[in-house]
């Protein structure tokens, strides 16, 4: 039944004298039963809090992101509780892969179709203003997100603090070598034109910079130069 269309609400006041209607609103018990590694709610709580395994931890943030989504779809005037995201969505991903397209291919585009793509509003209402990670907002479409972007954005909704330390990307890893290796090679630098002499650094500064072929006869030549300055100063 189309709740939602007023144009026909005379067929469907009709329809509904002549038949009984269930409610079947998302089951979490069901959820939670579906799944051995879960006793009840609290039991989902600790798993998304603490568990290491990337599974079981994005499945119960699933969950909890699941129900606490459902409860602001409720309390939103033109969607309502026949609007509320049904638990099957989450019923059948085997690993983290398909729970993570469950979100990006189910969940979520079902929600820019609730709001008629008005993205400010899935922000604000179902986000509370965050939400970063699995959309771009000014473009108004869904981001290609990872696992640990769906994992972090759940755990904001669901008011769950991680116990680890969020995982660093590729990216992020190669970034952190180079400044690493910067910083490395310019106190390599210092050290060498402090207590070694300048040939050695002269070519240290050459390969780097230029990556030029150097010319031993010149670098042996300005060593020689340099130890005679230092022996005429000694000897004076």
């Amino acid at each position: 039944m189309n709740t939602a269309d007023r144009s026909i609400a005379l067929v469907d006041a009709a329809l509904r004298r002549r038949f009984r209607f269930i409610s079947f609103p998302p089951n979490y018990t069901a959820l939670i039963d579906y799944y051995d590694d879960f006793e009840d709610l609290e039991d989902v709580r600790e798993t998304a809090q603490t568990d290491s395994n990337p599974y079981r931890s994005l499945v119960a943030l699933s969950i909890l992101a699941l129900r606490e989504l459902n409860d602001q779809i409720v309390d939103t005037p033109d969607l309502g509780k026949g609007k509320q995201i049904g638990h099957s969505y989450l019923m059948g991903p085997e690993n983290v892969s398909e729970v993570l397209d469950a979100w990006r291919y189910e969940i979520l585009p079902l929600l820019e179709e609730y709001y008629f793509g008005q993205f400010d509003r899935i922000r604000e209402e179902l986000f509370r203003g965050s939400g970063d990670r699995l959309f771009h907002w000014e473009m108004e479409e869904i981001a290609d997100f990872t696992a640990d972007d769906l994992r972090r954005t759940l755990a904001n909704l669901g008011g769950i603090p991680l116990a680890e330390p969020e995982t660093e990307t590729e990216e992020d890893t190669q970034n952190t070598l180079n400044l690493t290796y910067y910083w490395g090679r310019n106190y390599l630098n210092l050290w060498v034109v402090c207590y070694l002499h300048p040939s050695v650094y002269l070519w240290i500064k050459m390969q780097d910079d230029n990556n030029r072929e150097f010319n031993i006869a010149g670098s042996i030549a300005f060593t020689i130069i340099y130890f005679a300055l230092v022996v005429m100063v000694v000897l004076v």
